[in-house]
């Protein structure tokens, strides 16, 4: 089979060792007075303008009223692209990270998204979508908070395959390597849409640290 690269070291050291500042390149308005209820990191490509479009007429736009309270903050993760600046400058909502717009380096974006999003912003809870996934924000929210208000700990909320295993094939994408995951997972975690506490969000900074 063709076996997978590995993952790039150098760029995953650059996130975890230097200032996350030196990887951003734009960064959304944010009022660092306020305790956001909710902040949701979109994965985004610098090609879909049109999807980001949408997200903003649509579930992110002041018919949620989280958002109309601006209790709620949606901002786009995108890769280095010179096609988005106008864009950035004139939505204020996309965080533009000094990284290859490629497949691969996803995971890198969404790295650099955490560390910046821990270093600047409070808010109760977190979530990462993909670009093609619609939210209702003000029923998600009541939801994580009455689940919050009846669970202790620290949790994820997301889609899982219960019958499906992590992938230990050495030839797959999406290899989960037993050797360098201090979570003991049972099971698949769906990637398209995850939801968590902040206080998660800093156990996940320190295994990506330690993960190097």
């Amino acid at each position: 089979c063709s076996i997978p690269p590995p993952a790039n070291q150098t760029l995953h050291k650059l996130i975890n060792e230097q200032p996350i500042e030196r990887l951003i390149i734009t960064t959304p308005r944010i009022n660092k007075a306020t305790t956001y209820r909710m902040v949701l990191l979109v994965i985004s490509g610098e090609y879909e303008t049109k999807e980001r479009n949408e997200i903003r007429t649509l579930w992110a736009s002041v018919y949620s009223e989280l958002q109309k309270s601006g209790e709620s903050r949606v901002i786009f993760v995108v890769g280095r692209s010179q096609l988005i600046n106008k864009e950035a400058t004139s939505h204020g909502d996309i965080l533009q990270i000094d990284i290859e717009e490629t497949y691969r380096n996803m995971v890198y974006k969404i790295e650099s998204s955490f560390r910046w999003l821990e270093e600047n912003i409070e808010t109760d809870f977190i979530a990462k979508i993909d670009s093609d996934t619609v939210v209702h924000i003000d029923r998600l929210y009541y939801h994580l908070k009455l689940y919050e208000q009846n669970n202790s700990g620290d949790w994820i909320a997301c889609f899982i395959s219960p019958h499906a295993a992590p992938i230990r094939d050495k030839c797959s994408s999406w290899l989960a390597n037993k050797t360098r995951h201090i979570l003991k997972l049972k099971v698949n975690i769906i990637g398209t849409f995850m939801k968590m506490t902040t206080r998660l969000i800093h156990f996940h900074i320190t295994v990506m640290v330690l993960h190097m």
